[in-house]
């Protein structure tokens, strides 16, 4: 009786962990899904392309050589929220989508004239390519603005890394949490997107949040 009893319970414990697994599986494809569909509709010039990639018999992987840069804009899509876009001669569109989920105002500190605001937000990467779409998660980055002269921002909390939806690969490949009179507080990333359907079909592209001058700014580009 008592084997019949642990096997239940293991049996439940194991449909459980599976459905859980399940629920995480569709509560990520339906947040990629509602990016997309919010990118369309802040550009609506690109729907259809992001909305329906045309796949094309190509062995594009690191590089392209005749990839030039057509367009890059960011737009808002609330008042917490904005995505840029960057498309390109070869067809690859870039998004990279911003969220403010928490924003403090801290005050006079050290001395009156000096005003600091501490953010956290979570950054969204996806790439479009060759009838693919890949989705990169960058969540829970915190930074400091130190408004005034020579008072320099920082980045205080690097994030937690998610590979979503055919994004195959992502490397940390620098952090600089502090700007300075040299050069701007900074992560840096290397993602690689599936763009075919056999392993060697993929490309390269570079995550890069700059936190500097009394501001933040997000860059997403094909690397070369």
């Amino acid at each position: 009786m008592k084997k019949l009893l642990v096997l239940l319970l293991s049996l439940s414990l194991l449909l459980a962990m599976m459905s859980m697994g399940v629920s995480a599986t569709q509560i990520e494809s339906q947040d990629y899904k509602t990016l997309i569909h919010q990118a369309a509709s802040v550009f609506p010039e690109y729907a259809e392309k992001l909305l329906n990639p045309t796949y094309e018999l190509s062995d594009f992987t690191r590089t392209t050589t005749s990839r030039t840069l057509v367009k890059k804009e960011t737009r808002a899509l609330s008042d917490t929220e904005t995505i840029s876009l960057t498309e390109y001669s070869d067809g690859l569109i870039l998004l990279s989508d911003e969220i403010y989920h928490e924003t403090t105002p801290v005050g006079s500190i050290p001395h009156p004239d000096l005003s600091v605001r501490n953010f956290t937000i979570n950054v969204r990467a996806i790439c479009v390519s060759n009838g693919y779409s890949g989705v990169f998660y960058l969540d829970n980055v915190s930074y400091t603005i130190n408004a005034g002269l020579d008072n320099y921002d920082s980045i205080t909390n690097f994030g937690t890394a998610r590979e979503g939806n055919n994004c195959i690969s992502s490397e940390r490949m620098s952090i600089t949490p502090n700007e300075t009179a040299y050069g701007y507080a900074r992560i840096a990333y290397d993602l690689g997107f599936k763009n075919g359907p056999r392993s060697e079909q993929f490309l390269t592209t570079e995550l890069i949040l700059h936190v500097g001058e009394d501001t933040a700014v997000i860059d997403h580009y094909a690397r070369d």
